[in-house]
């Protein structure tokens, strides 16, 4: 059970991210499985000539499902890019922290330099949010 709490805590902000982050994709998504899941209804009995094909063994809800993730799918990894980078850019400047506790560097020093961090970490955010601003304009 306490394998399922962990994997519910990493995967509802993701969902969150994903389907309140970008509601026209999901909107959008929607439309695209409802859709699917017409044509789907509406050449049933032509599918339904294929042994292969079983278009009824397919829940509808599904539809929505594919249609949402396949819009979502620049969202998804756009979001893994930008993970990344952050972590790679950060890791260097923790590096240099704990470097800097190894040779003896003051509390303040230190927390000074974690200070930095948090500041040019904010700035990104700010500069982001100002370009949303103007693009909304």
């Amino acid at each position: 059970m306490n394998k399922l709490n962990k994997l519910t805590e990493k995967l509802y902000p993701i969902i969150d991210a994903l389907l309140l982050g970008q509601p026209n994709r999901t909107v959008l998504g929607g439309l695209v499985g409802g859709t699917l899941w017409a044509l789907i209804l509406f050449f049933g009995p032509l599918l339904q000539q294929f042994s292969w094909i079983a278009p009824n063994a397919v829940p509808p809800f599904l539809y929505f499902v594919v249609g949402i993730t396949v819009l979502h799918i620049p969202t998804i990894i756009t979001r893994f890019r930008e993970s990344k980078s952050l972590d790679e850019q950060f890791s260097d400047e923790f590096k240099l922290i704990d470097r800097a506790k190894r040779e003896g560097a003051s509390d303040a020093r230190i927390g000074q330099m974690y200070l930095d961090i948090v500041e040019s970490l904010l700035q990104r955010v700010t500069l982001k949010e100002k370009a949303r601003e103007e693009l909304k304009d």
